[in-house]
């Protein structure tokens, strides 16, 4: 967030609104301020450039990597973890026909629940600002096909934190799908 601030800063365009939101972790709302400077669209470009920046996998990544899962969801926008795999999981976007690819006898994937940094625009949108969240959360295509795969599958969840209060509502939502016999697991960093 700072560094795009900053960036719309030298463009003499007033973020002070944004930053104050930003403040309090309201980051979503953050964005959507910056948004109104700019576009979601401009939002979203300027979000994967800083992501990619990052391009060298962690030691966590190749860990999960190497997990024998057949499908991974997550709602960071990097695709380390395919880097990680040596190419062995292929990313899925989070919008129209990729959404065909998260069922039956998915293998191999990871599910971009929130967009992907690489992925083109019609398969994947990043939920980056308040607006976004809004188009998503409590009902889009992604969201129903999350519940689908809950009751027909064990999740495991990553790259998210409990303050992310959208997610946090459809995890709920997952979590009354799920049973003893077929728990969903979710990991966290913590410091």
């Amino acid at each position: 967030f700072t560094s795009i601030a900053a960036d719309l800063d030298a463009s003499s365009l007033d973020t002070r609104k944004a930053r104050k939101l930003a403040t309090t972790w309201k980051l979503p709302e953050a964005f959507n301020e910056l948004s109104h400077l700019t576009s979601r669209q401009d939002i979203h470009s300027r979000t994967a450039a800083l992501i990619e920046k990052v391009s060298t996998p962690g030691e966590h990544h190749a860990r999960l990597a190497d997990w024998p899962f057949r499908l991974y969801i997550t709602t960071n926008y990097d695709h380390l973890l395919e880097t990680a795999s040596s190419g062995q999981l292929v990313s899925v976007g989070n919008r129209g026909s990729e959404l065909h690819k998260i069922a039956g006898g998915v293998q191999d994937v990871v599910w971009h629940i929130h967009g992907g940094s690489r992925l083109s625009v019609d398969i994947s949108q990043l939920v980056v600002t308040k607006s976004d969240y809004d188009d998503f959360y409590p009902n889009s295509n992604a969201v129903d096909r999350l519940k689908a795969l809950s009751t027909t599958h064990r999740c495991v969840f990553f790259g998210f934190g409990f303050t992310d209060e959208d997610f946090n509502y459809v995890l709920q939502a997952v979590g009354r799908l799920s049973h003893s016999g077929r728990p969903s697991f979710a990991f966290l960093g913590y410091k």
